[in-house]
Order: C-alpha cells, then structure tokens, then sequence
C-alpha cells in the first residue's frame, strides 16, 4: 500500500488506485469523483455525457466496483452542477434550493463505516442535508446522517449514526467558503468518532462519543444526497470527493485518503 509520501507525488491513476484499494477485500461502499468526467452524465438515463463545467450531472458513477450509483430525480433543475474553481478542481455544485440525487439500496454490510469528503460549505441553514442512509435516520435503524447546520451563530459539520438504541452525534464549528478535509468514522457497537481538519496538524480524533447504539450492520436503505428524502433541507455548497467505505480505517488509511482529498481540493 502506497504511502502519504508516494500519494503527493504520485499521478492521477497513483491516487486512483489507492482509493479503488479501501473495497479490495470486499468492503461495501461507494465512491463519487467529479473530476472523472467518464462517470458523470447530463441525463438520469446515462446516455448524455458531461463534457465541461457548467452542464448539469443526472448520475454519477460509484467507482468503488460496488454500483452505488448516484441519481437525480429528473432531467430537470433538480440535478447539481459539475462547475470548476479558481484552482482548476472540479466539484459538484448543489444550489440549496433543489438540487437532489439517491441511491437506492444502498447497504454496507458492516457495524463500522468511514466516510471521507472533500467538501465546501457556502450557506448553512438550521438543517441541511449533505447525506442521509433511510428518509429520516431519527424513524430508522442502522443508519447515518451527514450535514450542515447554523446554531447559535455557528456554522457546523456534523455527523450523526444510529443504531437501534441510541445514536452518537458530533458538530464541529466552520468557516463558510472553506475548503474541508471531512473524515467521520462510525462504530455501532462502541465508540465512534468524527474529524474535520484543514490541515496535517490536527489529530485525528478531533470528536468521540462512546455510547454504544445497539445496532449490527449499516442497513439497506435508499442513500440520499443534497437533501432529505428528496424533499427537503437542501445542501448548499460544493462536493469535489466523496468516500463512503463500510469498515473501520486505520491511521494510515485515513493519512492517505486525506492527501488524495487534498488532491481534489488543490490545498
């Protein structure tokens, strides 16, 4: 396995290989790259497509081998934009009015997950969903929330799992139009933990709630992204990676998959 080191200096397909690495074993999961342009498509359908920053993305591939394909609602303006920063990185531009895409089914097979994002906040509302396992983790089992929020005059990432007791949540303070390295680990059996860092100084457990939530496996539910359910709560800001692995990640796993974030974002 290649190190933080080769993973700087490495190319593209480097990187690629790295991440493809994390569901070698048969780990569950899915893995969105805007920058990809072969996994991205105009149209639900998948037959039109994307071809430069600025046209709409209906499905975007999951790369991890798994079919954890992404899609919108419909060939309308409910579909995020692939748009390019000052910085030449591609990201997906959700609008925080309707933008939406789901996966259905989407199931990991494991009490343990990590999810890895390179993400930009650019509003936060008093809830806003970046991703959702069910239409509403709080009815379900076995599942986990991702998602903008603005309390008490602070904005904030925050990441909840649920198992069928209880659920283990964290938030984590922001700044608005920043570029984040998101890495949030969830244990349903015992201790769960969430970072989110701009920086290689920082440790890596920057949150910890030990309540263990009684649940067995991440569940098969629709996953849903930009928003709740489809509905409501629309993400307002930009996705330039996403990894979402059902296992536990080491140290190193983290280290390394936080350069290839960094490759994404260009910081």
């Amino acid at each position: 396995m290649k190190t933080q080191l080769d993973l700087r200096m490495g190319a593209s397909k480097g990187y690629d290989s790295y991440v493809k690495g994390l569901f070698a074993a048969g780990e569950k999961g899915a893995w969105y790259d805007p920058s990809d342009f072969s996994t991205m498509f105009q149209n639900i359908a998948g037959t039109t497509p994307v071809t430069a920053a600025g046209q709409p993305v209906g499905k975007i591939l999951d790369k991890s081998g798994n079919g954890f394909h992404m899609v919108a609602p419909a060939d309308t303006v409910v579909r995020p934009t692939l748009m390019q920063d000052s910085a030449g990185k591609y990201y997906l531009d959700a609008d925080g009015v309707d933008d939406k895409m789901s996966c259905a089914n989407f199931y990991m097979n494991s009490a343990e997950m990590t999810l890895f994002v390179g993400v930009q906040v650019e509003l936060a509302g008093a809830f806003d969903m970046l991703l959702e396992l069910s239409p509403v983790i709080a009815s379900n089992t076995n599942v986990f929330a991702a998602f903008s929020s603005l309390a008490t005059a602070i904005n904030r990432l925050s990441f909840t799992s649920r198992g069928s007791a209880s659920a283990a949540s964290y938030q984590e303070p922001i700044t608005l139009n920043q570029k984040y390295q998101w890495v949030s680990q969830g244990k349903l059996t015992a201790t769960s933990l969430s970072n989110v860092r701009l920086d290689d100084i920082t440790p890596i457990a920057a949150a910890t709630n030990v309540n263990a939530q009684s649940g067995t496996a991440y569940g098969n539910h629709t996953l849903y992204m930009f928003s709740r359910n489809n509905i409501q709560f629309p993400f307002n800001g930009r996705v330039y990676a996403m990894v979402i692995r059902g296992a536990a990640s080491s140290a190193a796993e983290i280290l390394n998959i936080r350069a290839y974030l960094r490759s994404k974002m260009g910081v």
